[in-house]
């Protein structure tokens, strides 16, 4: 299929991007390049299994990859938007909730009775102090990282939206190709009746509209990605990876 060679030309480009990026003076603190690094690495491994699922004929577990893969670009769409004050802001909300999550996993094995060290507790508490403030929300703490300089938590549709008016130009709204894949991940009927033969208990996973769907999807978000992540570093790649869009219809 035509798409499959250009998701794995995206991901030869998505690798030299990396390996470009490895290459410069890393900044433990800047937040917004950790973090854009760290979406294009994920990406690329998600590509990679898309593909691999896809040759393998799991069609339904490479539409599922594909759509955490748009939710990805999504959200790092988010991190990258507007001002460098908003870029820094949200990039070390993200850096910010392993502590977080840290403290979330300590409670919880000490709730199951498992040891914990308390001067492990101590410095997680100690470094989620300096970061309380924007976690919170009327006292308490938000259960996600992903909050906007209003201190209110964001939704999928919301990360969507804020993609689809950045781009009016384009026309197009990405929502409804990850929305229609919901039921996959909730085990909602619909995520099963297109796999269903009609006359027996066999069940199918060759389905066309999942393979094309994992594909697009997949090329969408890798797709975004390296532009993102290539705009942001300034990097040398940039103009093969617009080039590439360009041929794809998606810039």
């Amino acid at each position: 299929m035509k798409i499959h060679d250009s998701l794995r030309e995206f991901i030869g480009i998505a690798d030299r991007t990396l390996n470009e990026i490895a290459a410069l003076p890393i900044d433990f603190y800047d937040h917004a390049s950790l973090c854009a690094y760290a979406f294009l690495h994920r990406q690329t491994e998600f590509a990679r299994s898309v593909s691999l699922l896809i040759n393998a004929d799991l069609h339904s577990g490479a539409a599922l990859t594909a759509r955490t893969m748009l939710e990805g670009a999504m959200t790092l769409h988010w991190v990258l938007l507007g001002s460098e004050q908003h870029r820094e802001r949200r990039a070390k909300l993200w850096r910010a909730w392993a502590w977080a999550e840290d403290k979330q996993k300590l409670e919880h094995s000490a709730r199951f009775g498992y040891a914990v060290s308390q001067d492990q507790i101590a410095r997680v508490e100690k470094e989620l102090a300096t970061f309380t403030e924007l976690f919170k929300r009327e006292g308490k703490l938000h259960d996600s990282w992903v909050i906007d300089e209003a201190g209110r938590k964001l939704t999928k549709w919301d990360l969507f939206e804020a993609h689809r008016k950045a781009y009016p130009a384009a026309n197009t709204d990405a929502y409804p190709f990850y929305k229609n894949l919901s039921a996959y991940v909730h085990w909602s009927p619909g995520g099963f009746d297109v796999a269903f033969a009609k006359d027996n208990w066999e069940f199918r996973e060759a389905s066309d509209k999942e393979v094309k769907t994992a594909l697009s999807l997949s090329v969408i978000s890798l797709g975004m990605v390296l532009n993102l992540t290539t705009a942001y570093f300034e990097l040398s790649v940039l103009a093969e990876t617009k080039a590439f869009l360009r041929k794809m219809h998606f810039a």
